[in-house]
């Protein structure tokens, strides 16, 4: 998304420059220093946001929170309700709308209005009543902003849902796997920490759709996924590959913790009996240490993992480990 919105960003500074310098006769270059800053800030924000913890925090202080104040500043400068700069506020709202869910609309947007009172009533509250225009205007285009934006970011992030979450499961899915696990080879890379993944198959889970229909089988993939969900914590992410196939990924779990982890889960299942029927799953583990950790490899290893665990029986199935 960073580096989709870089036009725009691009062309939010340009167009600020212009304005700032439009007004400079009037203002004087108090916003221009009050302009240089705040592009200072932008930029910075930008930068490094891969290694930061949280980015979007970081982004929405740096940009929308950044950009609102600097635009409330100038229209104090400019002289208040007098200027329509106070209309300005609603281009923050846009911003929020392409970068955040809605719960940081639901921040920032609010922000937006306050801003707007506290520059034209805050400041010449006589001419606010003599000209109500100078008010109401700039409220109306940031509610109406606000409340076209705000459907747009929940079929965005409905749309971004469906294509990264099992529809059945509520899992994540195949096509979440791939820039997660790139993050976290990253990450891993940095801190010289490892990364486990655990391949997990339902064993003969064909029989179950076709001696009890494909109903029962569906059941059976939705109790699992939750049994697996519960035993799981935030930062260990499941996803479900296609079928009967689940994948774990566990940052900073070595060979032997991925191990224990994956026995759990197996246990789960055994202890489970899934739609009334008794269940087993086989596991396989790969680990890789720090900038060894690779997309390609780590599967491979846990599927050849996962396959030797299913010739070892899969009544009681043993864990394999394959180190990276």
């Amino acid at each position: 998304m960073q580096a989709r919105l870089r036009p725009a960003r691009l062309a939010t500074i340009a167009a600020g420059a212009v304005l700032v310098l439009s007004v400079v006769s009037k203002s004087g270059w108090p916003l221009v220093a009050a302009g240089v800053a705040m592009v200072a800030i932008v930029i910075a924000g930008g930068a490094r946001l891969e290694s930061r913890r949280r980015p979007e925090l970081w982004v929405f202080a740096t940009t929308v929170v950044n950009i609102q104040l600097f635009l409330a500043l100038g229209t104090v400068i400019t002289g208040g309700p007098v200027t329509p700069m106070a209309c300005l506020q609603a281009v923050p709202v846009l911003m929020l709308g392409a970068r955040f869910s809605r719960r940081g609309l639901l921040v920032g947007f609010p922000t937006a209005l306050v801003l707007v009172v506290a520059t034209t009533l805050g400041v010449d509250p006589q001419h606010v009543f003599e000209n109500p225009e100078t008010l109401a205007i700039p409220v109306a285009l940031v509610l109406t902003t606000a409340f076209y934006t705000s459907p747009l970011v929940a079929s965005d992030m409905r749309h971004r849902e469906e294509s990264t979450l099992d529809e059945l499961t509520g899992l994540l899915n195949r096509r979440a796997f791939a820039p997660r696990f790139a993050e976290l080879a990253q990450q891993a890379a940095l801190n010289g920490q490892p990364v486990s993944v655990v391949a997990v198959d339902i064993d003969r889970f064909k029989r179950v759709n076709d001696d009890h229909g494909h109903a029962a089988g569906d059941d059976v993939l939705r109790a699992i996924a939750g049994a697996f969900r519960e035993r799981l914590r935030t930062f260990e992410l499941l996803y479900r590959m296609g079928g009967d196939e689940f994948l774990l990924v566990l940052p900073g779990a070595d060979a032997a913790t991925a191990s224990d982890i994956a026995d759990a889960l197996r246990r789960a299942v055994i202890a489970l009996q899934p739609a009334g029927l008794a269940m087993t799953c086989s596991c396989g583990v790969a680990t890789a240490q720090g900038d060894e950790a690779a997309f390609e490899l780590l599967l491979e290893q846990a599927d050849a993992a996962l396959y030797a665990a299913k010739r070892r029986g899969r009544v009681d199935p043993a864990t394999v480990r394959a180190a990276a």
